[in-house]
């Protein structure tokens, strides 16, 4: 399966989610667990989100690698992706 970086990225943030895999066939629980898991890692989401997933990779490739292509699958029937949220700094508050 071919990915674009904002799915790539959208997938992360869902493999960090409490959610289920198999609540990943409901759109609306995918959107919602995106935004719980966005709201959760706070304003430098994205480099924590990053440092979480390397950490289950390497601790459970197996599962990780499981996971993620659930999570690649479920973000790519998503029409219309939502973006992430860019890093916030000081210039930007």
């Amino acid at each position: 399966m071919r990915s674009n970086p904002q799915a790539t990225s959208l997938a992360v943030f869902l493999f960090l989610s409490p959610a289920p895999a198999a609540e990943f066939g409901d759109r609306r629980r995918v959107l919602a667990a995106l935004d719980e898991t966005v709201a959760a890692l706070g304003p430098a989401g994205t480099q924590t989100a990053l440092r979480e997933w390397a950490w289950a990779y390497g601790d459970h490739p197996e599962a990780a690698a499981e996971r993620m292509t659930a999570c690649l699958a479920a973000v790519a029937q998503i029409p219309g992706l939502p973006t992430v949220p860019a890093q916030r700094t000081e210039a930007h508050r």
